[in-house]
């Protein structure tokens, strides 16, 4: 499991100059692509982090009809991760970082997971399955996963 400060730190090396924290609660973005917005408008923001808070995602999650498999609140910085079904094996190159709010227009049920805690994950079968949640990526053996 890659931690968003490595992430950072390996974006960084490639776009010292344009890269920010999600602390700092905005985002700067790195690309010129955009997140395509899909449905209707947000009722209410549920996430304890502002809409432009910068997150991490694996690219293969929101492109070519792939989908949110995993995601994980960091509890080193409270920052967001968001997997596809496929990224075990990602490099640097498959990470973009984009808004919170983008993630959720994206995927409507990520709003289900506003209360995570820190340190937590989250995780589903197919697009369509319920999440499911777990403190650490070891709780959960390859037995609960089928």
């Amino acid at each position: 499991m890659i931690t968003s400060i490595r992430l950072f730190q390996l974006i960084r090396q490639r776009l010292p100059d344009r890269i920010i924290t999600p602390m700092q609660g905005w985002l700067q973005e790195f690309e010129t692509e955009k997140v395509e917005q899909i449905g209707a408008v947000m009722t209410k923001w549920k996430f304890e982090n502002p809409q432009n808070v910068a997150v991490f995602v694996n690219r293969k999650a929101i492109r070519n009809g792939g989908w949110v498999a995993r995601v994980v609140h960091d509890d080193d910085d409270g920052s967001w991760q968001f997997h596809a079904d496929e990224s075990e094996d990602f490099d640097e190159s498959d990470i973009m970082i984009i808004s919170l709010k983008n993630m959720v227009e994206k995927d409507k049920t990520i709003m289900q997971l506003a209360d995570l805690p820190y340190g937590w994950y989250a995780w589903r079968e197919t697009k369509t399955s319920p999440w499911r949640r777990g403190k650490t990526l070891d709780e959960h053996p390859e037995s609960e996963r089928s």
